[in-house]
């Protein structure tokens, strides 16, 4: 008896790993899922703020341009069988592939005329290099709309709005999806709802990083442009499911990459981020890390930057005839030498883009200053296991922007390699530690 009673309850403790595996997995899937639906929804929500629309189109072009993209209420994943997205199509006399869209327009046009064509207009496909399987369809729930993304066969990915109003979020539960799919011919759908959302954060409480793939779409749509940037900023951090760091870091790095081709361009990204960006992210930083927040704790300072070796003046120890002016520009440049490689001078854009924007200039001939950090691995530390680690010794000091004679020194920052270190090969240069740059400039120049 005890003997058949110990298996029954291994069996249980079997069936119940086996469950909680399966949830597990589904709720991996459902994330990705929501990404790419939260992705699309942001290039749509992008293209009606950007988009040109007259009279009552231009009303609901304004309204979806204001929806809280990545805050959805609710949320429902459908996992349809090829048989009923045929179904589905057929019941709305069109292919597979024409689906969302032809469903869009038909559900849209019920209510306005003038909202289907701004919806319509604003209908994104693309397509998603995924695990996810095909036929798999996501609601997502917002204040007054509502935005509908699918997987199609041939791993399209689709999205389009569909017109709702304030009382839709409480309507949407078990029994107004089984209807709704009724009323296209298809019984026995697979579906999950996510209520509210906290429970589509606790979704996506993983892969928070907009330096995550999943969030490609959205990390893309954000960087399109400066006015995107600044517009569609805003809900990254206020959604709440990202992590602040990491997503402000890649987002400002992305931002000056994006714009990398000239010291001129990139300057202005590090404006853009100046004068724009900064002010949206303050909020969510207390003061001791303004200077901190684009650049990672553990962070090198080999950040996106041109270079700029052709562009600047012989640098000299002979000193400036005037004193350094508070009110000048300066430009940021990092002169460095890894062991027998070749020189590198390149511009410091994240750095460049932690100062105030009165201080950036417009371009090289409008700088009146250049700020260089001169890296060396010259110190070793030890050698361990045949690997031979350097300490990082950078000077920072400050040079007239046209002469190059020498204006004064900040200071010099040893670095020593210290916690859990991977490297390739048997050499290990210690990081420029960017915070550490920053901090000391902030206390010699008070910017």
């Amino acid at each position: 008896m005890k003997k058949t009673i110990a298996l029954a309850i291994a069996m249980v403790l079997m069936l119940s790993v086996f469950c909680a595996s399966a949830e597990e997995e589904a709720a991996k899937v459902h994330a990705i899922l929501l990404r790419n639906a939260i992705g699309m929804t942001a290039q749509m929500v992008s293209g009606a703020a950007e988009g040109t629309f007259d009279g009552r189109q231009a009303y609901w072009a304004d309204r979806l341009a204001d929806t809280a993209y990545a805050s959805p209420i609710k949320a429902v994943i459908a996992d349809l069988s090829p048989g009923q997205s045929e179904i589905i199509a057929a019941a709305l006399g069109t292919d597979i592939g024409g689906t969302i869209r032809t469903l869009g327009l038909t559900i849209n046009q019920e209510y306005s005329a003038d909202y289907a064509a701004v919806a319509d207009a604003l209908y994104r496909e693309e397509f998603v290099s995924s695990s996810l399987q095909p036929n798999m369809l996501v609601l997502l729930v917002y204040e007054t709309d509502l935005s509908l993304f699918c997987i199609q066969p041939d791993l399209n990915c689709q999205s389009v709005f569909l017109i709702g109003d304030a009382t839709v979020p409480s309507q949407i539960d078990e029994a107004y999806v089984r209807d709704f799919a009724a009323s296209v011919g298809v019984t026995d759908i697979a579906f999950t709802i996510y209520s509210s959302n906290e429970e589509i954060k606790a979704v996506l409480s993983e892969n928070q990083s907009l330096t995550s793939t999943e969030w490609i779409k959205l990390k893309a749509v954000v960087l399109s442009s400066a006015a995107s940037f600044e517009r569609m900023l805003p809900e990254v951090f206020r959604s709440g499911i990202f992590s602040i760091d990491g997503s402000g870091q890649s987002l400002a790095a992305g931002y000056l990459r994006a714009n990398a081709d000239t010291l001129q361009s990139e300057l202005a990204a590090a404006q853009v981020i100046a004068e724009k960006i900064n002010p949206i992210v303050s909020a969510y930083y207390d003061e001791s890390s303004v200077g901190r927040r684009w650049i990672f704790y553990n962070s090198t300072v080999s950040d996106p930057g041109c270079g700029v070796a052709d562009l600047l003046p012989a640098f000299s120890g002979e000193a400036a005839a005037e004193a350094y002016d508070p009110a000048g520009t300066v430009l940021a440049v990092w002169e460095y030498q890894k062991g027998t490689a070749d020189r590198q001078i390149i511009f410091l854009s994240m750095l460049e883009s932690t100062f105030p924007a009165a201080k950036i200039p417009d371009s090289m001939e409008a700088a009146n200053y250049i700020l260089l950090v001169t890296t060396r691995w010259e110190d070793v530390y030890q050698v361990v296991n045949g690997v031979t680690l350097y300490n990082t010794k950078s000077a920072i000091a400050l040079y007239d922007a046209k002469t190059g004679s020498f204006v004064t020194e900040l200071g010099t920052i040893v670095t020593h390699p210290k916690g859990f270190i991977t490297t390739f090969g048997d050499t290990y240069y210690t990081p420029v530690r960017g915070d550490d740059v920053r901090d000391l400039i902030q206390e010699a120049l008070d910017f």
